[in-house]
């Protein structure tokens, strides 16, 4: 691989990367917050799994397809993932606070190891399907998915320690 190619090879990663980053949590609409809780507080109410919201803002956006490329499919997403996002940083610190040391620093290794698990299990996608624009949209859904999955987590984890 020639000097060139090995340039173009590492601006186009680059961009990858860049493509599949987050959007900021301020960016999640006061709408996307509500269908999250009315989601959450409708499976609580019927003794279903939180989990099952995940996708609640995704999947329609996706299925409604108003910007059918990689990254209009991408940012069904990030919006969704920007309001789990929050939520798991909020319930986390709530958690930090209610325990004592020995449990912050189990959870903190928590929550480590879940972030390394995380990035390795959505990355993986960039390093199988390393060519095409496709792996934006479906690494930024995984990335949707292991936060709404790691918040739903926190939080059974916060309102059972609540309850005792």
């Amino acid at each position: 691989m020639t000097l060139m190619q090995k340039g173009m090879e590492f601006v186009m990663l680059a961009g990858l990367l860049l493509a599949v980053q987050p959007v900021a949590a301020q960016d999640a609409t006061a709408a996307d917050h509500a269908t999250v809780q009315r989601c959450l507080e409708e499976k609580v109410a019927a003794n279903e799994e939180r989990e099952r919201c995940v996708g609640v803002i995704a999947d329609p956006c996706l299925e409604k397809s108003e910007d059918p490329s990689t990254f209009g499919m991408a940012d069904c997403s990030r919006r969704e993932y920007a309001v789990w996002d929050e939520r798991l940083n909020s319930t986390y610190r709530k958690l930090m606070k209610d325990i004592d040391a020995k449990q912050q620093r189990d959870l903190r290794d928590l929550q480590r190891a879940w972030i390394a698990f995380s990035d390795r299990k959505c990355g993986l996608y960039r390093v199988m399907q390393p060519e095409g624009s496709i792996v934006i949209p479906i690494a930024a859904y995984c990335t949707m998915q292991e936060v709404g999955r790691q918040a739903t987590f926190l939080e059974t984890m916060l309102e059972e320690g609540d309850s005792r």
